[in-house]
């Protein structure tokens, strides 16, 4: 006998089911700390994953009081995030800084699965961050990057919330340069063709604009979600309130 959706929800629902609750002892959190305050270029980089309102907050609290760059991947649902870098993807395939050093990380903090941008993972294995730490709270750790210094397990919403909390007195001028290269991307015009009008990114654009509040979009492999990547994720083309899935990572 086959199951109703909601009859196997409804069965799912008897189990009392919980993300494990991770956390480091208090001398870890205490060098994580010190680490903190002692780098002053910092970028967080979100991978792909479910939407998250709690990260959402505790991201915003934790690159407000540090002044980091935050890049969300593609499907990272986190796109919302105030201040966020929508368009990395472009800085780096559009060649719009003639000194690419200057965007390096002292240090790169990263979670969530896989990333899309290969411009920005090139980038990111060329010009290596001092440190790069990434959370999990299984202790699975990809070097994605090729720098990987130190895996923090814990969830990132603990991590996130526990060190929005630090003291900080970061005043630099790297998320403004992001901020400044990131707009520039952004401008339309780096999006249009003047030679042909109806092409597959305009195309993508217009459907993108076309979809309602509080969709869910997914995104097929490859060509979809690197269009998506290739645009960026601002509301001039897709709504923030937008939830957006991908069959990344699904084959090997």
């Amino acid at each position: 006998m086959r199951l109703s959706e909601s009859h196997f929800i409804q069965k799912l629902h008897q189990f009392d089911v919980q993300e494990p609750s991770i956390t480091p002892d208090e001398k870890e959190q205490s060098q994580l700390s010190e680490a903190l305050n002692k780098h002053e270029n910092i970028m967080i980089l979100g991978g792909m994953q479910h939407p998250d309102p709690y990260l959402k907050a505790v991201i915003q609290d934790f690159t407000d009081r540090f002044n980091a760059v935050f890049i969300p991947d593609t499907v990272s649902n986190l796109h919302q995030v105030e201040g966020a870098i929508l368009g990395s993807h472009g800085i780096f395939d559009y060649g719009l800084t003639s000194n690419e050093e200057f965007l390096k990380p002292d240090l790169l903090i990263s979670f969530g699965g896989p990333v899309v941008s290969k411009p920005l993972k090139q980038y990111l294995r060329k010009f290596p961050p001092q440190e790069h730490w990434h959370i999990d709270p299984a202790g699975y750790v990809p070097n994605t990057f090729q720098a990987l210094s130190k895996s923090v397990k814990t969830m990132p919403y603990a991590f996130f919330s526990r060190h929005s909390k630090d003291k900080s007195t970061h005043k630099n001028k790297f998320l403004k340069l992001w901020e400044n290269l990131d707009q520039a991307v952004l401008n339309e015009t780096f999006q249009e063709d003047p030679y042909h009008e109806f092409t597959e990114l305009a195309s993508t654009k217009y459907l993108l604009k076309m979809l309602p509040e509080n969709s869910i979009l997914h995104l097929a492999n490859s060509l979809p979600v690197r269009h998506l990547t290739q645009l960026g994720l601002s509301n001039a083309f897709i709504h923030y309130s937008i939830d957006l899935y991908a069959n990344r990572g699904t084959s090997g």
